[in-house]
């Protein structure tokens, strides 16, 4: 029986790290899209000095740094038991009724050759597994997770990265020119202007060849 529901416990917690995981990098990604959309923005319009320039230079990475270590890092290196998942089910499911619990328990007890279950029912230990794996099975295991704010990172991170992606091929002089004044250069972005000559009609003394 306890084939049955170790393995369902630990693909839920497989899921449940691939979560964190992708649910961090859009966090991330959507981070620093976003910072350099507004130091973009800032620099394009205010011409910013140097030092605050090389201030967001160094601030960008540092802050892709440490979200990378709070929200991908640090959540994939905690380590989740079979009870935690067992746990995690019973908060899911209430109509559970603590069954999940009691048997990772009681199967790990088993498996340790406990003193304590010396007296107990093997019997009915390996009933309790059974009834709990086919419980779970039936579960919709779905509702385990709640896909919508996954789904909201991994867009908000698709559009920044869209955001520059569009805007350096539709203005490749622009982009360069904020790259280099970010490395530290005297960069210039390009101005657009318009001259418009006009010239008086021609006469004896202007003649205008075209």
């Amino acid at each position: 029986p306890n084939t049955i529901l170790r393995p369902l416990l630990q693909r839920q917690l497989r899921a449940l790290r691939g979560r964190y995981l992708r649910h961090g990098l859009g966090l991330v990604l959507a981070a620093l899209a976003g910072c350099v959309l507004l130091f973009f923005a800032l620099d394009r319009w205010l011409l910013l000095p140097l030092p605050i320039r090389l201030l967001h230079t160094a601030a960008a990475p540092a802050a892709a740094g440490f979200g990378f270590w709070r929200f991908v890092r640090y959540p994939l290196s905690r380590r989740f038991e079979e009870l935690d998942a067992a746990v995690w089910f019973e908060r899911a499911f209430p109509t559970l009724h603590q069954r999940v619990v009691s048997a990772v328990q009681l199967a790990a007890q088993r498996d340790a050759a406990d003193p304590a279950l010396r007296n107990q029912s093997q019997a009915m230990i390996d009933q309790l597994l059974v009834e709990t794996a086919e419980a779970v099975q039936a579960l919709p295991l779905q509702n385990l997770f709640d896909p919508r704010p996954t789904r909201r990172t991994g867009a908000a991170a698709a559009l920044g990265v869209l955001l520059l992606l569009v805007g350096a091929i539709a203005s490749p002089a622009v982009a360069k020119a904020f790259l280099l004044r970010h490395l530290g250069l005297d960069a210039e972005y390009p101005r657009e202007t318009s001259l418009f000559v006009e010239l008086p009609p021609a006469g004896p003394d202007l003649q205008i060849a075209t």
